[in-house]
């Protein structure tokens, strides 16, 4: 995490969150996702661990996660990520990922009934 990231926290941690303009609600999609991807080309960003999926009114970018990322990583990455998007497009913006399925290999046993044959 950057140090200016972390000055950034500490400054807005009680603040108000930051509404989207009405000229950024009244945009289409197109042009709201076109503003997004100009910026993470700018940041030098590369898609082989995300990829942009979709840009909301309210301010949401959506990503999706295509490859394993560490979570120490990703959670820093996307920390810096958010804020580089905060300071270049608007300070509205926030990242969300796209809901994975259960990767647990435990989980996904549940209900299975195994049966043992009678011999």
């Amino acid at each position: 995490m950057t140090k200016l990231f972390k000055d950034f926290l500490r400054s807005n941690a009680l603040g108000i969150t930051p509404e989207p303009s009405k000229e950024w609600k009244g945009s289409k999609n197109e042009e709201r996702y076109e503003k997004v991807k100009k910026a993470l080309n700018e940041y030098d960003y590369d898609d082989t661990y995300i990829e942009l999926v979709d840009v909301k009114t309210d301010g949401q970018v959506i990503f999706k996660i295509k490859k394993d990322i560490n979570s120490s990583q990703r959670g820093s990455f996307l920390l810096d990520l958010e804020f580089y998007l905060k300071e270049s497009v608007g300070e509205f913006l926030f990242i969300n990922i796209e809901p994975m399925g259960d990767k647990n290999s435990l989980r996904k046993l549940r209900g299975i009934d195994i049966k043992k044959e009678n011999n």
